[in-house]
């Protein structure tokens, strides 16, 4: 009997983990095929959001549900004492927060939706500025995570010869797949 306990415990711990992976495997190749699928769209996004940025701070935006967390910080993320980003997470579109939020970016209740619903056009979970260039978040797996980073400007031809060679994937002359791994 104490046997079959143990090996019903490590069933059920192995379906547990095996069950909490699915749809978790997200790889470089997704990430491209979802380009090619929507480039059209990701550029219109990144485009817009750049439109929407104030000039002297960054913008982070993720929309989840009825809820949504923007963040603003000063220009490529420095944060300091005297200059503390401001971040709210998992806003309601009637709260005071948001309000305040919207009021502090210029932005509507619209523009909040639009960008909820182009995000989801390009299957992209969230999106920000960061310097000179726009942050289009694709997916997390258990492993990595991939990204969009897209320019105003072109890639010149020598930034895209060599960052090739260190595996860096450029997807056109104004977007190269980003990724952060857990190896």
């Amino acid at each position: 009997m104490n046997r079959l306990f143990h090996i019903a415990v490590l069933l059920t711990i192995l379906f547990i983990v095996e069950t909490s992976c699915v749809n978790k495997h997200i790889t470089r190749d997704d990430t491209i095929n979802n380009y090619e699928k929507n480039s059209k769209q990701i550029m219109e996004l990144a485009a817009y959001f750049l439109k929407l940025k104030p000039d002297s701070n960054e913008v982070f935006f993720k929309p989840s549900k009825n809820r949504y967390t923007i963040s603003i910080a000063q220009p490529y993320w420095a944060i300091s004492p005297d200059n503390p980003y401001n971040a709210g997470k998992d806003m309601r579109m009637d709260s005071e927060q948001m309000r305040s939020f919207l009021k502090t970016l210029d932005w509507t209740t619209n523009t909040v939706i639009t960008l909820k619903k182009m995000l989801k056009k390009t299957n992209c979970l969230s999106i920000s500025t960061q310097g000179d260039y726009i942050q289009l978040d694709f997916a997390a797996g258990d492993i990595c995570a991939f990204s969009y980073l897209i320019t105003e400007k072109p890639f010149s031809d020598s930034t895209i010869e060599n960052d090739s060679k260190k595996g860096v994937t450029f997807l056109s002359k104004y977007a190269r797949i980003g990724s952060a791994c857990a190896l």
